[in-house]
């Protein structure tokens, strides 16, 4: 399952249970970009204990952040589903990364958002061959991102409705604490 030939820009990758990076340990990360000199993404169910309120004044809806990856922790990126946000990436059907922050601020104010965006501090960066060596120490799950996924929508609990979903020996996994010690 832990095939490296579907390692892709678009690809989900799951961490395995018990990896012992405090940091990915029961992680869902989208891959954002994927090439020869190294891959980018984002942890989706790692709330931080910040509100987009927190960086920007005015905001109407409490909006969270969530906790990127650990590379430029101090920089605020943004997962959307919004086409009219001009110089937006689009990742895939309806789904986009950063665009005009000007005018995403005017949409925020005017409109609750937040069910159509995520914003995270910080990405998840490999440098080339980097995730290529933990997927072939099987550190992640990599697969296509389930049609019934949404990932701007993820919450903290999407590990482990995704070992639910991955099934057989994955589903014991599901009601682990993050802390093996806490058992």
């Amino acid at each position: 399952m832990t095939m490296l030939n579907s390692l892709k820009t678009g690809a989900l990758l799951t961490s395995q249970p018990l990896i012992g990076d405090p940091y990915f340990d029961q992680s869902l990360v989208y891959l954002s970009s994927y090439g020869a000199t190294g891959a980018m993404g984002f942890t989706l169910n790692k709330p931080s204990s910040l509100y987009l309120e927190d960086f920007i004044e005015n905001v109407p809806a409490k909006i969270p952040v969530y906790l990127g990856g650990p590379v430029e922790g101090d920089s605020l990126f943004y997962m959307h589903r919004l086409p009219q946000l001009s110089e937006a990436v689009a990742l895939a059907d309806n789904l986009y990364l950063g665009g005009n922050f000007e005018e995403l601020l005017a949409l925020l104010r005017i409109g609750d958002l937040a069910n159509s965006i995520k914003f995270f501090l910080g990405y998840s960066g490999w440098a080339a061959g980097q995730l290529e060596a933990e997927v072939e120490d099987e550190t992640w799950i990599v697969s296509d991102v389930p049609a019934a996924l949404d990932l701007v929508q993820m919450s903290a609990n999407g590990w482990r409705q995704r070992m639910l979903t991955l099934g057989g020996d994955y589903s014991l996994w599901a009601n682990s604490p993050e802390d093996p010690n806490w058992n």
